[in-house]
């Protein structure tokens, strides 16, 4: 995946999953495109960047991390976030419905604009 040009691999801090659970819960969080630890090595905030595919295969990992304290994040084309309602909206994904919030690339992109000019003033 790609973010402001760069692949997602080259701007983390880490590529290595702690062991916060059973290994089935880690195996598929592995699979997560984005994952933010807490400084005691849980996950606290996951991202799944979706560009073409209908939203179910993220959802699903949501599902399987629903008893954590997790922020969870679909990052998408504004375009389809009629799409990702739908599918969030089925039965099945009830348990985490009101968890997941949907991003578009604009939104991102000027939070990550914004963090960025925050960090550059705080080490003035």
């Amino acid at each position: 995946q790609l973010f402001l040009d760069k692949k997602l691999d080259d701007v983390a801090q880490s590529t290595i999953c702690p062991l916060f659970s059973y290994e089935h819960v880690i195996r598929r969080a592995r699979t997560i495109d984005v994952i933010w630890f807490n400084d005691r090595g849980f996950p606290s905030a996951v991202y799944e960047v979706e560009h073409s595919t209908d939203f179910q295969n993220s959802l699903l990992k949501f599902v399987e991390l629903q008893d954590f304290n997790i922020e969870f994040r679909v990052v998408a084309d504004e375009s389809r976030q009629g799409l990702f309602e739908d599918k969030i909206s089925q039965s099945a994904f009830r348990p985490i419905a009101n968890r997941v919030l949907f991003r578009d690339y604009e939104y991102l992109s000027n939070w990550h604009q914004k963090q960025s000019a925050l960090q550059r003033f705080s080490r003035l």
